[in-house]
């Protein structure tokens, strides 16, 4: 009897065990001794004998969405997607925590980020959503100031300048950008053939010296239009993109549309400046007083990079990442920033909608979410550290290396048109822009009849949000 107590005694001590050894290998995220730090990731944590914020998240899931995937790609598709899954295993392993990549349907992610929000379960912990929806977002205290999360020191070169100064509303900072250099949404490409073929001057050299101006787009796409088979109407065009270029020209003119007041939120109409009412006319006379414009009468926005890549059009104005479908174009082309105007002092890209990340308020794991996305975005040495942001763009874009100088440079001098936080009054001003740039109203009078209209709405805007 005693033997038979001992052997059910051992039977039991041997499940204990089993069981505390399985347990230890679930808390040591997938068992044996839990994976150390490597300290490459976590240099600026470690240096000067410092630590790192936290060691063990205790399996918590720490969720990044967009309104497109955001999970790398398959491992073995590239370089860089097989450098993010180790990444990934390397934080998984270390840390004890989980990194979910979730889509969202971009319709419904303000609904899903208040209502989450409110409710205490932020519907993820990092996320990019539109640059014109944070303004708002913060006014109803559903975004967390990033000013508060201590991992993240914005002086480090990997955040965009651009996009942490445009997110800082009533005090606090809202968003960010780790990418280094973001892509800028409006450039000029011009075929380097035609340009050849005409005597014309290399544009990178023209934008290099600050004489890329105004008047040389001007003398430029009068040159390069033809009427190749006589019947008076131009077989090939100077330039196309004239729905980007209506808004370029403003900004790269010293105007403006649309401008809020980052410490009080207060929204002003600006288009009514001596600057914007200058570009516009330039426009309407490049396509009505010179005819050099392509611009089909019921044209949408995909229409230029068409027209451009079959060789209707010498230069297109377009938002980069429509031209990746010309990849495959045969003739070479280059890209710089749209020219300055008389009023303009410097090279500008403008942009009214774009992704950007944020975090959500009401998150107890904020900190630890901050540390974990501070670690995955970190520059990937092997793809160059700080010149790793070229790798977005070499495949699908570059046709030069002197196109990453006009990449960097509008980056770095990218504008956020403010008019698209305000839907009602995007599209009056839209309207009103279109209006002009068809030469069915003067830029005067176009932008005389809405402008007490639309400063009537911001205000309205502008009260019920206090």
């Amino acid at each position: 009897m005693y033997k038979s107590f001992a052997r059910t005694l051992a039977l039991i001590l041997a499940a204990l065990m089993m069981l505390t050894m399985a347990a230890c290998q679930n808390n040591e995220g997938g068992g044996g001794k839990k994976r150390q730090i490597e300290g490459k990731l976590e240099a600026k944590y470690l240096k000067n004998g410092g630590q790192v914020p936290f060691t063990d998240l205790k399996g918590q899931t720490i969720t990044i969405s967009a309104w497109w995937d955001p999970k790398p790609q398959k491992k073995g598709s590239s370089q860089m997607a097989d450098l993010q899954w180790e990444r990934i295993k390397y934080i998984e392993e270390v840390y004890n925590c989980k990194l979910e990549f979730k889509a969202l349907i971009e319709s419904e992610m303000i609904s899903q980020i208040t209502a989450s929000v409110d409710a205490g379960n932020p519907v993820f912990d990092i996320g990019y959503i539109q640059s014109s929806w944070v303004y708002a977002l913060a006014n109803q205290k559903m975004l967390q100031p990033l000013d508060d999360i201590k991992a993240f020191d914005f002086e480090e070169e990997k955040w965009v300048d651009f996009v942490y100064n445009i997110g800082y509303y009533k005090g606090k900072h809202y968003m960010m950008d780790p990418d280094i250099v973001r892509g800028p949404r409006v450039m000029l490409f011009w075929n380097k053939r035609m340009f050849r073929e005409k005597g014309l001057p290399d544009l990178y050299e023209l934008q290099r010296k600050g004489e890329w101006t105004f008047d040389k787009l001007q003398e430029f796409a009068i040159r390069l239009t033809e009427d190749t088979n006589g019947d008076n109407i131009p077989d090939v065009y100077g330039i196309t993109g004239m729905q980007f270029m209506r808004e370029q020209a403003i900004f790269s003119n010293g105007g403006n549309i649309l401008e809020v007041d980052q410490e009080t939120g207060k929204p002003s109409f600006l288009l009514n400046s001596p600057n914007a009412i200058e570009a516009l006319q330039w426009l309407v006379d490049l396509q009505f007083k010179y005819n050099c414009v392509d611009e089909p009468e019921a044209s949408t926005w995909d229409y230029y990079p068409y027209s451009f890549g079959k060789n209707k059009s010498a230069m297109v104005v377009t938002e980069i990442y429509l031209m990746e479908r010309n990849k495959d174009m045969k003739d070479e082309y280059g890209i710089v920033l749209f020219p300055k105007g008389p009023k303009g002092d410097d090279y500008c890209s403008y942009g009214g909608m774009f992704g950007v990340a944020v975090m959500l308020a009401n998150n107890p794991k904020a900190q630890e979410a901050g540390f974990i996305f501070d670690l995955w975005t970190q520059p990937y040495e092997e793809l160059g550290g700080l010149d790793s942001w070229k790798t977005r763009f070499q495949l699908r874009l570059a046709r030069d290396n002197e196109c990453y100088e006009s990449i960097k440079l509008g980056s770095d001098n990218s504008i956020f048109s403010k008019m698209y936080i305000y839907e009602d009054v995007r599209k009056i001003i839209i309207n009103a822009l279109h209006a002009i740039v068809t030469n069915k109203k003067t830029p005067a009078q176009g932008i005389t009849e809405i402008e007490g209209q639309v400063q009537a709405i911001l205000d309205d805007i502008y009260q019920g949000a206090q």
